[in-house]
């Protein structure tokens, strides 16, 4: 597939090399960093000092409502592209997967900051347990 968007840029090059590699209908999975569109991405203010079980809760409770309001239209359009949406409860990061030319469409949102595409990671053991 020849990657067609005017924000592939926001795509790493990973994902750049597998939108190029993919057909159009292939399965990719990519780790998205969301942005907000009010331009306020900070989390609420937290009281200094230990947090109680419960007031720990309630600051939980805050941020997934935070999150949602900021980013709720932007994991809505994903999911309107046909992808499946995973994450982003408490953090801007979601998990996208579906097909290589939703996921190239996606770039197109504006809520959308940046992708790559999700891959394993090695844990480095070096030969460790192998013999």
């Amino acid at each position: 597939m020849t990657p067609q968007s005017k924000n592939l840029d926001k795509a790493d090059e990973t994902l750049r090399e597998a939108l190029e590699q993919a057909d159009p209908d292939q399965t990719l999975q990519a780790v998205v960093v969301l942005e907000p569109q009010d331009g306020d991405a900070s989390p609420s203010k937290q009281a200094k000092g230990g947090l109680t079980p419960q007031s720990r809760k309630d600051a939980i409770a805050q941020r997934k409502a935070e999150l949602a309001e900021q980013l709720g239209a932007t994991t809505q359009a994903l999911r309107d592209k046909g992808l499946k949406v995973m994450g982003g409860v408490l953090s801007r990061v979601v998990v996208v997967k579906g097909a290589a030319c939703d996921l190239l469409a996606s770039l197109d949102i504006p809520g959308v900051k940046q992708a790559t595409l999700d891959q394993a990671i090695g844990l480095g053991m070096h030969g460790k347990g192998k013999e």
